[in-house]
């Protein structure tokens, strides 16, 4: 079974998806690739992958998707800054875009993210540009700035301080197969441990 994910849910969702797996699954093959949405599109579309995992914030011809969880996404600072006392999660209107790591616009999740800020009548000018959840928490981590980034990729990098946002701006976890390819058994039951797997991390205390 070969199965692609987005960088940050491969990150997040394979350790604890792989140990929730059933002994009988070791007569599986079982290749997992990381790649970004057009590459996972292109390959899925050339029967190259036969399962996805993505978030739906576009939709694909041909492609079935099957919703996994939700993801929500947090705002983060570098651990030396000093803690914030919050009494209530941060607005988008509350960020420092002098110091702000964003999204390319052109990217999915920039368009998301870019689209939330405009609907909320806020400026939306980041200091840096980039594409991937993972680098912008790097990068917060290292001290250049701060970053709206997915729960799971902040939960994973250490040095950060979490904050949660008033708008978490939630995303939907799918898997996606091609629509004319019958699903297999190997597939179906896939999906079901996926979806286990996403309520358990949903259900988990997050990261202070």
């Amino acid at each position: 079974l070969r199965v692609g994910f987005l960088p940050s849910l491969g990150d997040g969702l394979t350790p604890k998806l792989l140990s929730r797996l059933p002994e009988k699954w070791q007569e599986v093959r079982l290749e997992i690739f990381t790649h970004h949405y057009d590459t996972l599109m292109e390959k899925l579309h050339r029967f190259e992958l036969d399962v996805c995992v993505a978030y739906q914030v576009v939709t694909w011809p041909s492609v079935s998707a099957t919703a996994l969880g939700t993801m929500k996404h947090v705002y983060i600072e570098p651990e030396s800054w000093p803690r914030r006392d919050l009494d209530q999660p941060i607005r988008l209107q509350d960020l420092d875009m002098n110091r702000f790591i964003g999204f390319d616009q052109e990217s999915p999740i920039g368009k998301v993210i870019h689209q939330t800020f405009n609907v909320e009548k806020t400026s939306y000018s980041p200091l840096v540009s980039v594409h991937t959840y993972s680098v912008a928490a790097a990068c917060v981590r290292q001290g250049i700035g701060c970053a709206i980034v997915d729960e799971y990729s902040a939960n994973l990098t250490k040095g950060l301080n979490i904050y949660p946002l008033a708008n978490s701006m939630p995303l939907t976890i799918v898997s996606l197969r091609p629509d004319k390819r019958p699903m297999s058994n190997a597939e179906a039951s896939f999906t079901k441990i996926l979806k286990r797997t996403c309520a358990a991390m949903a259900s988990a205390p997050p990261a202070s």
